[in-house]
């Protein structure tokens, strides 16, 4: 995987979240919503490869790991089980999507992907997948949480995640 990636600026991740605000008025509510719908249904392993081809190798063994792998975000997600691989891929993916600069996809959207990762491995395997500070990670769950445009489950993990943060100290 992309070193770079993994290594990116937790400093980024924040600023992302600070111009959120700024952002948020491109969209509506009901925008954001059909937008996060849509990019959970979306084919897992398709879309990882098209922002990550370099993961091919990494997705294919995590994918292989498992009886029944996720074909989309949102099976991942809701997985009782799901790889820390694929989990991992899914943060470097939602980090390379909101550096990308290109459009493809709204940050507010892949912050909530990055986010739904990290809170996915906190919850189901009280295991942090990212360096970035903490407290940095904190406020990106609170930030989560504070979206009402997200699945009411995607609200739930964020708060639960938020929680098994706090208990890893």
């Amino acid at each position: 995987m992309n070193d770079q990636l993994n290594n990116s600026s937790s400093a980024s991740l924040t600023r992302l979240i600070a111009a959120d605000a700024a952002d948020a008025g491109q969209w509506t509510e009901d925008d954001h919503r059909g937008m996060i719908e849509h990019q959970l249904a979306s084919p897992l392993t398709e879309e990882l490869l098209r922002v990550l081809p370099q993961a091919a190798v990494s997705i294919e063994k995590a994918n292989a790991s498992t009886d029944n792998p996720p074909d989309t975000f949102a099976n991942l997600f809701e997985t009782d089980s799901p790889s820390i691989e694929l989990l991992l891929i899914v943060k470097n993916y939602a980090k390379a999507v909101c550096n990308a600069h290109d459009g493809s996809l709204p940050k507010r959207i892949a912050l909530a992907v990055y986010y739904l990762a990290i809170a996915t491995a906190l919850v189901k395997h009280n295991q942090l997948i990212s360096t970035t500070d903490r407290a940095e990670i904190d406020s990106g769950l609170r930030w989560g949480v504070q979206q009402n445009w997200l699945p009411q489950s995607a609200n739930a993990l964020f708060t639960q995640a938020a929680a098994a943060l706090r208990s890893l100290d």
